[in-house]
């Protein structure tokens, strides 16, 4: 593999594993509680299926936002997080159903000791939920899903929870500078590049042959299809810098609106800072240019109309 392209080392600080930890567990713990709680009562599936994303998603929102915190540049430990608060999530939204079921039944003889002894007791979770399997817990006219059927439709329920919180908890998107110690960030200028092959784009980057970026910035790109080139960089020292290359496309929707996709072609190759600094103004004062051409162009229009009508 090509040294020249970023790659987390991999360091997992104590206090941010302990950060991240709490903070994804806590979140999962309230979310899942809250969802097993109004699923029993909402009569409406598919706001059961959004709730099943929330909960799976949020977590990994809050788990991102820890990480990056407590500095952790480990992708397999937020992975083994993610599958850890999913699991969490998981579990007390069958607490809070239960505990819903058992507050509809009888809330007076429910007290807040039988209440916490269900919430921290799994076998008491597990058993419930055997015999709500074997009950079932809802109907669809006049049909009852009980045992494997209902089993089914559970497993997709927590297929979801789990999927969503592994897939966005492990996301790691920003370098790290690890001299400085700290996150790099992402230049607001990005420049709108012609398109090229990828392969004979990567490989120029990574024989150190910039002038191809000058090619790509000189020639006219249609905004609609064409490459954005955007940069990271340490905001302490000029060691840290990286490019990634994207391709966007804008297509019109049924209703006629724009709709933007960016898909990564070339992701955190390592570059000099001189490169941002130099490629950076030059794609400034050409756009700069450009818009000036375009306004002079404009009046010239306007002149042309009003001297026809005259």
């Amino acid at each position: 593999m090509n040294t020249r392209y970023y790659r987390h080392s991999g360091a997992v600080p104590v206090v941010g594993s302990v950060m991240t930890l709490i903070v994804g567990f806590l979140v999962a713990a309230v979310l899942g509680y809250l969802y097993g709680a109004i699923s029993f009562w909402n009569p409406f599936i598919y706001v059961n299926f959004l709730g099943a994303l929330g909960v799976g998603f949020v977590p990994a929102i809050a788990i991102g936002m820890a990480a990056k915190a407590g500095k952790i540049r480990s992708t397999r430990f937020l992975t083994l997080v993610g599958v850890a608060s999913g699991l969490v999530a998981l579990y007390f939204s069958w607490a809070g159903y239960i505990l819903a079921i058992l507050v509809s039944q009888d809330a007076e003889a429910l007290n807040v000791s039988a209440a916490v002894g269900i919430l921290i007791s799994p076998q008491a979770v597990v058993a419930l939920i055997q015999l709500l399997g074997e009950e079932g817990v809802w109907s669809i006219g006049n049909i009852t899903p009980t045992g494997i059927v209902l089993y089914m439709f559970w497993l997709v329920e927590a297929g979801i929870i789990l999927g969503v919180s592994l897939m966005s908890a492990a996301k790691l998107d920003e370098p790290y500078c690890e001299s400085c110690g700290v996150w790099t960030d992402a230049h607001e200028d990005v420049p709108v590049l012609n398109r090229r092959r990828v392969s004979e784009l990567a490989k120029s980057l990574e024989e150190e042959k910039y002038e191809i970026l000058d090619e790509m910035l000189k020639e006219d790109a249609d905004p609609a299809n064409c490459f954005l080139a955007l940069f990271h960089t340490c905001p302490q020292c000029e060691q840290s810098n990286f490019l990634n290359i994207h391709h966007q496309t804008i297509t019109t929707n049924k209703d006629g609106e724009p709709e933007s996709e960016t898909t990564d072609i070339i992701k955190h190759i390592a570059v000099p800072n001189s490169l941002v600094e130099v490629f950076t103004g030059k794609a400034k004062g050409l756009a700069e240019l450009k818009a000036k051409v375009a306004v002079e162009n404009v009046s010239e229009a306007e002149s042309e109309e009003d001297e026809e009508e005259l």
